[in-house]
């Protein structure tokens, strides 16, 4: 019998050592590779995760203080403009003045109390509370009381309801003179009445008041408050 498998050539001798075969070696049949190593594949993972993480934190750090700065940025224009008021007057337009002292022109305490006659005197029954109390908040503790009592005593928001009434004020005349607190005014106006929208009655009325300065807020727009406030009705001689 021949054997084919005579002239085949066998890689490996028989200590298992390599042979070359063509210029080639030919490895130990039981000759196995080295595992790969992945330590340093992990290691530069956790290096890339600490990076991120850090790059994280700096970024969230970052737009944190953006937004404090913004914010405190809003809360100070904010601040500035509640402060800032205008007066409109003959259809001009004049800045008030910013100043805690009281170096308010005559145009700014005219519209005041022109604006709180308006509030004190002139509502219906769903106006009244809103507009006495904004009158109320003008006056010093003294005169508010007053008021308010003025008010309860001649049950003014139950003959609103009950009559389908409403109030109008005509100011005919207000007169401003200076003191050392501040300023005195003298106003002059007609309080009317109506009922179903008919004129019911009409009465005059002679306003006087001191104005102190305080401080500009959005209750106190004008900065100013009205003290030592009476009025009383001109009897018309008939």
């Amino acid at each position: 019998m021949i054997n084919i498998f005579k002239d085949k050539i066998k890689p490996f001798s028989k200590n298992g050592n390599a042979k070359k075969i063509n210029g080639a070696t030919i490895p130990k049949i039981n000759e196995v590779e080295p595992p790969v190593q992945k330590f340093e594949i992990l290691t530069h993972k956790r290096d890339m995760h600490k990076l991120l993480m850090f790059g994280w934190l700096l970024t969230t750090f970052f737009l944190s203080a953006v937004i404090v700065y913004l914010f405190s940025g809003f809360n100070s224009a904010l601040a500035a403009k509640e402060s800032q008021m205008f007066v409109v007057k003959d259809g001009k337009v004049y800045e008030a003045q910013k100043d805690e002292s009281f170096s308010r022109s005559d145009i700014e305490i005219d519209m005041f109390v022109n604006t709180w006659l308006s509030n004190a005197f002139s509502y219906d029954k769903n106006s009244y509370e809103d507009r006495i109390n904004m009158a109320l908040e003008w006056m010093d503790q003294e005169g508010a009381d007053a008021f308010y009592r003025g008010t309860q005593k001649s049950n003014t928001l139950n003959r609103l309801n009950n009559y389908n009434a409403n109030t109008a004020v005509s100011i005919d005349s207000i007169k401003i003179n200076r003191t050392s607190e501040g300023a005195k005014a003298t106003a002059f106006f007609q309080w009317k009445t109506y009922i179903g929208g008919d004129l019911n009655s009409a009465s005059n009325y002679k306003l006087i008041t001191g104005i102190k300065p305080v401080r500009r807020t959005s209750k106190h727009p004008y900065a100013m408050i009205l003290t030592d406030t009476e009025y009383r009705k001109i009897e018309t001689q008939k």
